[in-house]
Parts: C-alpha cells; structure tokens; sequence
C-alpha cells in the first residue's frame, strides 16, 4: 500500500508540474496562443487516468500544483477556512488584501476549537506575502481571457 501511495504521489507531482509549466508558457505568450495551449492541454489532460481506487476528500490548503500528501497535512485544520479563501480569490469581489484578512479571522475562530493561533498566522503571512499574490494575478489573467473559474 505505502508503495501504491507513493506512486500516486509521484504521478500527481509530474501532472502538477506539467498543468505549472503550461500556466507559465501560457502567460508568458499572447494571449491567443496561450488559451489555444491550455485548451489543447485540457483535451490531453483529460485522457490521464484519475486514481479512483483510492476515495480521498477534497483538500483545499495550497496551491494546486501542491502535491495531495502535502495538501493533506496543510489542511488538517484549516480546510473550510481554505475552501472559502479560494472561493472569494476566485470570485475577486473584495480587494485582496480584505479577503486576506476574512480567511485570517475564519482561521483564529477555528483555533477556538482545533488548531493552533501560531499555525493561524503561519498560513496567513503565507498566503499574504508568499503564495497569494502570483496566485491572485494567474486568475486575474485567466479570467482576463475568458476562462470561468
């Protein structure tokens, strides 16, 4: 079984590196060619099996390109908090800086119950200074170019 997780956990990295490095090609050419190369990429990535012999729940906290195993441990306490984070960026209604500080309220209310305050603020100044802000403009961009998200 450890051998079959870590396969998986293989096979999700390279398929996140590649879905990074398409990202990045994307933006980084016109954005014509860009939406035909994500589109392209979609048709592909769609013929790559999905691991359906292992029921695993939606993890939230983290990139996308973050491998599941880490996503797991980062959403141990702080999922919701995360679903509702990346729901409001995707949205991009508030400024980001509000919605920054929303996701930082949601996780110290659940301190209260599970968690840690430190690791509350750790993800804060991550998301703030660290992951957040290439995140925000990669959807930005994306929705710039007609993508739902």
């Amino acid at each position: 079984m450890i051998i079959i997780n870590l396969l998986i956990a293989i096979y999700e990295v390279l398929i996140s590196a590649a879905w990074t490095i398409i990202v990045i090609v994307s933006i980084l050419l016109s954005p014509i060619v860009g939406k035909h190369l994500i589109d392209i990429s979609e048709k592909l990535f769609n013929y790559f099996p999905e691991p359906k012999y292992i029921k695993r729940p939606k993890m939230y906290c983290g990139p996308f390109y973050l491998p599941y195993f880490l996503r797991k441990i980062a959403s141990r306490n702080f999922n919701m908090a995360c679903k509702l984070h990346d729901e409001r960026y995707n949205a991009q209604e508030l400024s980001r800086k509000q919605i920054d500080k929303e996701f930082l309220l949601d996780m110290l209310h659940i301190t209260e119950f599970k968690g840690s305050r430190f690791n509350a603020y750790l993800f804060y100044y991550l998301v703030r200074y660290v992951i957040g802000l290439p995140s925000w403009y990669i959807i930005k961009f994306l929705k710039l170019l007609g993508f739902k998200i």
